[in-house]
C-alpha cells in the first residue's frame, strides 16, 4: 500500500469565534491524521485565539496572528510556511466530514505535480441546514459564468502553488478565482474527485455576488480568458440566475 501524502491545512481567520470551534473541531476529528494545520489570523479582537489556544493547540503546527492585507495576504503567508505535498483552504465559517482527508488520500496522485483537484460543496445555513448542493464538473467553455465548483473544495500540490504563484492581494473578492484563472493560463488541468465540503452562507463572496462576479469578469479579461465587453458576461449572469428562478 502506498504511503499516504501529507496535507497542508491553512485556515484563514479574523474575529471567527462563531464558527472557528467547527472548523477546527472538523480537522481534529479526521479519520486521517497526516497533516499540518497552520493558522492565519488577521489580529483578532474577540475570543477566536483563545478558542485555539484551549482546544486546538495540541493539532496546530502553525499559528501567526497579526493585522494581513486581506484574505490573499493570509493564504500567501500560509503557503510560505506550507510543507506537505498538497495544499487545502478552510474558512473559518465551513467545515469537514470525517473522512475528507482519507476520501482526498484514495483517489489523488502524489505523483501528480500539476493539478487542481476539486469536488462538490454542499451549501448550509447556520444551523448546518442543507440549502444547495453543488457537484458540476469544470468546463472551460463555460469560464463565462464561472469555474462551477468552490475554490474551498481544492485540493492543490503545493508544486502547482510554485508553478502558477502566490495569490494576488491586490484582488479583493475574487482573489481565488483569479488564481485559478492564472492556473488555467498556465495549462493546468482541473479534476474532480468526490469529497465534498460542507460550506456556510454569508461569506464575503455570497454577501456580494454582482461584485464578486464583476471583479471575476474583470480578471478574465485582464488575463485574455475572456474577450467580449464585460456588460455582455453580467447580462448573460443575470438571465440564467433570472431563468432558475
Amino acid at each position: 500500500m502506498s504511503e499516504k501524502p501529507k496535507f497542508s491545512i491553512i485556515v484563514a481567520c479574523f474575529n471567527s469565534e462563531r464558527y472557528i470551534f467547527d472548523a477546527l473541531a472538523s480537522v481534529k476529528n479526521q479519520t486521517l491524521q497526516n497533516y499540518e494545520l497552520i493558522i492565519i489570523d488577521g489580529g483578532s479582537t474577540d475570543g477566536t485565539i483563545g478558542i485555539i489556544e484551549k482546544n486546538f493547540s495540541a493539532i496546530t503546527k502553525h499559528i501567526i496572528s497579526e493585522k494581513d492585507e486581506g484574505i490573499g495576504d493570509a493564504w500567501n503567508k500560509g503557503l510560505k510556511i506550507a510543507s506537505g505535498e498538497f495544499v487545502l483552504l478552510l474558512n473559518s465559517d465551513d467545515f469537514w466530514p470525517p473522512e475528507y482527508l482519507e476520501s482526498i488520500a484514495t483517489e489523488s496522485s502524489a505523483t501528480e505535480k500539476k493539478v487542481v483537484y476539486y469536488g462538490s460543496t454542499t451549501m448550509v445555513d447556520d444551523n448546518k441546514n442543507t440549502l444547495s448542493f453543488i457537484d458540476k464538473k469544470f468546463s472551460k467553455n463555460l469560464l463565462c459564468i464561472g469555474f462551477r465548483f468552490i475554490h474551498t473544495s481544492c485540493i492543490i500540490p503545493k508544486s502547482t502553488y510554485e508553478l502558477v504563484g502566490q495569490f494576488d492581494k491586490n484582488v479583493r473578492i475574487a482573489v481565488d478565482t483569479d488564481w485559478l484563472l492564472r492556473a488555467h493560463n498556465a495549462g493546468v488541468p482541473f479534476k474532480k474527485l468526490s469529497h465534498n465540503n460542507f460550506m456556510r452562507i454569508g461569506g464575503v463572496s455570497d454577501k456580494h455576488k454582482d461584485r464578486a462576479f464583476s471583479e471575476y469578469i474583470s480578471r478574465a479579461r485582464h488575463h485574455n480568458i475572456l474577450k467580449l465587453p464585460a456588460i455582455l458576461y453580467t447580462t448573460l449572469m443575470k438571465t440564467i440566475l433570472f431563468i432558475k428562478k
